[in-house]
């Protein structure tokens, strides 16, 4: 079940975010995408941001398994309001502070407008999450800097 920061869940046909609330999901991209199919077995056909900017950010670690012989790339994302949770302004590309704390910009593209009311399906979800399946990792399972 797709978790909200402020403990609601996501039951019913859509998923509400209001102000300062955010979805959180961490895992591999198949867990990721795994998680949305779920949710949308479940009933939920999507995320809904009234009075909002729908955004999505992600970081991307290194865990290592099977005793240190291999990693496996993980992601945090994050899938809140532009203003309400990070407090960006709508008419700014400035989201400096938040890039500086280790995320990076997933949704919209670079160059896309921003949709004010957003919404997105669970099918468009899925498929925006699976962008990040070759991404490499850029922290350590320890929270150290590696590059990426």
């Amino acid at each position: 079940m797709i978790e909200l920061s402020g403990g609601q869940r996501g039951i019913g046909r859509s998923i509400n975010l209001q102000g300062r609330d955010a979805i959180l999901m961490m895992g591999t991209t198949p867990e990721l995408q795994a998680e949305v199919a779920a949710a949308s077995a479940d009933g939920v056909n999507g995320v809904f941001l009234p009075n909002d900017y729908l955004v999505i950010y992600y970081l991307r670690y290194a865990e290592r398994t099977f005793g240190g012989m291999s990693t496996t790339n993980r992601t945090i994302a994050c899938i809140p309001g532009r203003q309400g949770y990070w407090g960006l302004s709508h008419d700014s590309n400035d989201d400096t502070n938040v890039q500086n704390s280790g995320w990076a910009l997933l949704y919209p593209n670079a160059g896309d407008n921003w949709i004010f009311n957003g919404s997105m399906s669970l099918q468009t979800l899925h498929d925006v999450l699976g962008r990040l399946h070759h991404t490499q990792s850029w922290y350590n399972e320890r929270g150290e800097w590696i590059g990426g």
